[in-house]
């Protein structure tokens, strides 16, 4: 698969779900600006999840709304568990954080974001939609492991202790 980029972004059906309508229409001019023109305004979670079962859409850009996540990752009746999410919110704290990434979103970002940021988070999530995604038990979403580290032949560094200089 080759890298997304600017020019791959005008064809995207991208489904935005906030509850602030006058934030909503702020991100629709963003996307606007960059080049996405065919966008989905919804603001109830009962409108995104009647959107995403009802239309294709290709990356969901959300504010933060877990159980709504959840639903897409890991119900038999959501039609692509591995739909690109990128949520952007003012909540950035650990808690609400973890549970974006423990819902499986693809990115997190905190508002206000710039619409090139935006346009950049959404290619990038687009680029690792080739990447290995996990389903299991504990956790539904895209692989966040980064290498593997098997070829590794130096010394364990994991319980050894730190040398003093």
């Amino acid at each position: 698969m080759q890298r997304a980029n600017k020019s791959d972004i005008g064809g995207l059906h991208l489904l935005l779900f906030d509850e602030d309508p006058q934030y909503a229409q702020i991100l629709r001019e963003e996307l606007l600006a960059v080049g996405i023109v065919d966008v989905f305004n919804v603001h109830s979670p009962e409108e995104a999840l009647q959107s995403v079962q009802q239309q294709r859409i290709d990356v969901l850009v959300s504010e933060l709304y877990v159980p709504f996540f959840r639903f897409i990752r890991t119900s038999p009746k959501s039609p692509n568990t591995r739909l690109p999410i990128i949520v952007v919110t003012a909540r950035a704290d650990y808690e609400h954080v973890s549970a974006a990434r423990d819902a499986g979103v693809n990115a997190l970002v905190v508002k206000p974001v710039s619409a090139s940021d935006l346009r950049d988070h959404i290619l990038d999530a687009l680029d690792k939609l080739h990447h290995p995604f996990v389903e299991c038990d504990a956790y539904t979403g895209p692989d966040r492991r980064h290498e593997s580290t098997t070829a590794y032949r130096g010394r364990e560094r994991r319980g050894a202790p730190i040398p003093l200089k």
